[in-house]
């Protein structure tokens, strides 16, 4: 598990999270 910036609000997220627990925005998927 690593930590990545939230796209919407900027607080770190696991990379693990379906979306942040902040804000709610969902994490970009990866391909």
């Amino acid at each position: 598990m690593s930590l990545k910036n939230c796209i919407e609000c900027g607080k770190p997220i696991s990379t693990d999270a379906k979306n942040c627990p902040h804000c709610g925005k969902p994490s970009p998927t990866k391909i």
